[in-house]
């Protein structure tokens, strides 16, 4: 017969390797997709960041930060690696935000030098459960995803404008 003194040991170490396999997930999902971190100070002031689990995908962290625009609104930024780098996911989740959209405003596939389409970014209305309208930017490339959101649409895409320059600065150096 076993001894049962290490019965709860075993069974806690089994809880622990469970557990274990969808925090890694979590934390690859949130250091493989950092936010620019100079975006300019002059015009957006970081007020939040955090850390979170993507819309209940489970295994899927997600990168959150907000910022204030120089007119005082707060635009939210949510970033994730989706599945596998093919994308299938990521693209399944994208749609899934479009089709919940109260309106979609602009959508376009996001095309590599040879013309290759990498990815989809749509500018989307949406409507929260108390009536409140925001805008937002859904983008994802191949596994990455990208959400931009906030209640001016001006704001939004300035600040989509601002996050592409120094992400491509980044990738230039």
């Amino acid at each position: 017969m076993p001894n049962r003194q290490y019965a709860l040991p075993f069974l806690l170490g089994l809880l622990a390797l469970t557990i274990a396999g969808p925090l890694r997930a979590f934390q690859d999902a949130i250091t493989n997709s950092p936010m620019p971190t100079s975006l300019d100070a002059t015009r957006y002031t970081q007020v939040m960041s955090g850390l979170g689990i993507l819309d209940g995908l489970v295994g899927v962290g997600t990168a959150l930060h907000s910022y204030r625009a120089p007119d005082g609104e707060i635009i939210g930024t949510e970033k994730a690696t989706i599945g596998s780098a093919d994308g299938v996911f990521a693209k399944t989740f994208h749609q899934k935000i479009d089709h919940s959209a109260a309106k979609m405003v602009e959508q376009e596939d996001i095309l590599d030098a040879s013309g290759k389409v990498i990815g989809y970014r749509s500018v989307l209305t949406l409507i929260d459960k108390d009536g409140k309208k925001s805008t937002a930017i859904v983008i994802t490339k191949d596994a990455d995803f990208l959400r931009l959101t906030c209640a001016s649409a001006a704001d939004v895409l300035a600040f989509e404008d601002e996050y592409n320059k120094v992400m491509a600065a980044t990738k230039s150096k």
